[in-house]
C-alpha cells in the first residue's frame, strides 16, 4: 500500500504545477533576449534608411517641377524665362518664377509649384528649406532649394541626410 499511496502523492504534485519552472523562464528570457540583440541594430537602421529614401525622393520631386515650371515657362512667349522675375499658373496655382524657375524665400514660388506634405517647410532668405517631420536632427536631415543665381543656370538643389 505504500507503494500506491506514493504513486498517487506524485501524481496530484504533478497536477498542481501550472506555471513554468525558474530554470525554464530564465531559458525564454535568454532566448528572447538574444533575438532581439541580434534583430535591434538592423532594425533601427531601416528608420534612418527610409528617411534618407524620401528626402532624396524629395530632391528628385523638386528637380522635376522646378524642370516642369521652367519648361511652361519657355513655352509662353510672354514669360521672362532667362532673366527677371515672372509667373506662371500650375493647376489653380500661380507661381512666382525668377529666371524661369520657382523662386525660393517664399511660399508663392518652389512650395506651391510641389505641394508636399510631412515636411516642415521654411523660407531662409534666398531658399526654400523642407525638412521631414520625423527626423531626428532637422538641421542635418533636409533639402535646400536656391533660385538661379545668374541668368540662364538652373536651380540649386542640396539635400543634408546626415542626421536622418
Amino acid at each position: 500500500m505504500s507503494v500506491l499511496y506514493r504513486a498517487s502523492r506524485r501524481r496530484r504534485a504533478c497536477a498542481r504545477q501550472k506555471g513554468l519552472s525558474l530554470i525554464e523562464t530564465l531559458c525564454t528570457v535568454t532566448i528572447i533576449g538574444t533575438m532581439t540583440a541580434t534583430a535591434l541594430p538592423r532594425l533601427s537602421g531601416v528608420t534612418s534608411e527610409a528617411r534618407v529614401s524620401v528626402l532624396r525622393g524629395l530632391e528628385g520631386t523638386l528637380h522635376s517641377a522646378s524642370s516642369l515650371a521652367h519648361a511652361r515657362c519657355v513655352v509662353q512667349s510672354t514669360c521672362l524665362f532667362d532673366r527677371g522675375r515672372d509667373d506662371i499658373v500650375i493647376g489653380d496655382e500661380v507661381v512666382n518664377l525668377v529666371r524661369g524657375y520657382p523662386a525660393a524665400g517664399e511660399p508663392q514660388g518652389i512650395e506651391r509649384a510641389v505641394r508636399l506634405s510631412g515636411f516642415r517647410v521654411r523660407h531662409d532668405g534666398d531658399e526654400t528649406v523642407f525638412t521631414l517631420a520625423s527626423a531626428p536632427s532637422t538641421e542635418a536631415c533636409q533639402v535646400r532649394y536656391r533660385a538661379p543665381d545668374a541668368d540662364g543656370a538652373p536651380p540649386r538643389i542640396d539635400a543634408f541626410t546626415d542626421g536622418c
